[in-house]
């Protein structure tokens, strides 16, 4: 397979966007957060001006649409024990990669050259407990990733995060050799945890 030619010099372009954040409070104790953002950057190829070079590109790995829901309840406010509970939602977008991106070598997870790192939804909760007359003593019981899954794959049980800053690297691309990288050192996607549990004393 041959490989695709690598984006020209380029300058940055604007990036519209927009975030939008949300607080319901029904009670002392509890109360609903909700934010979403939305970006769409680009670079703009500085070679655009002469004829029949392409323009602009999306900049990979950066998800379109972004959202957050938490819930957090407090009981026992001004009681002996006093008790946090905080369960949150987490959505991330396709984030586009590959050719007509500037991540032009990195093709994907299993999308047949399509170019995209997955969307997920996934679920986040803590627990916080503390006592009044030890005001400088906590413990936390964090579970990452409640139901195990993406709820939005279901193929797949992971989701992906991408690469550490260079997620053009290849791993696993169709020029690959195996056990050996065509471009650097760091993988383009980097898989994330099933549930695990994080217990924090304070």
């Amino acid at each position: 397979m041959p490989l695709p030619s690598p984006p020209g010099p380029v300058r940055h372009g604007p990036a519209p966007g927009g975030m939008a954040s949300l607080t319901y409070r029904p009670s002392r104790a509890f109360n609903l957060q909700a934010n979403y953002t939305f970006t769409r950057a680009m670079k703009t190829d500085t070679l655009s001006l002469m004829p029949g070079l392409a323009g602009r590109v999306p900049i990979g790995d950066i998800a379109v649409h972004m959202a957050n829901l938490s819930a957090p309840y407090v009981h026992g406010i001004g009681g002996p024990l006093r008790m946090s509970l905080n369960l949150r939602a987490n959505y991330v977008g396709n984030r586009r990669v590959g050719p007509g991106t500037t991540q032009f070598l990195n093709y994907g997870i299993d999308t047949l050259g399509k170019g995209v790192l997955p969307a997920y939804l996934v679920f986040h909760g803590n627990l916080g407990i503390g006592l009044a007359k030890f005001p400088g003593v906590r413990l936390d019981v964090t579970v990452q990733n409640i139901l195990g899954y993406n709820l939005l794959d279901p193929v797949r049980r992971t989701y992906y995060h991408p690469g550490a800053r260079e997620a053009s690297g290849s791993f696993n691309m169709p020029w690959d050799t195996p056990g050996r990288p065509f471009a650097d050192n760091n993988v383009p996607f980097v898989p994330q945890r099933p549930r695990f549990l994080l217990f924090k004393l304070t």
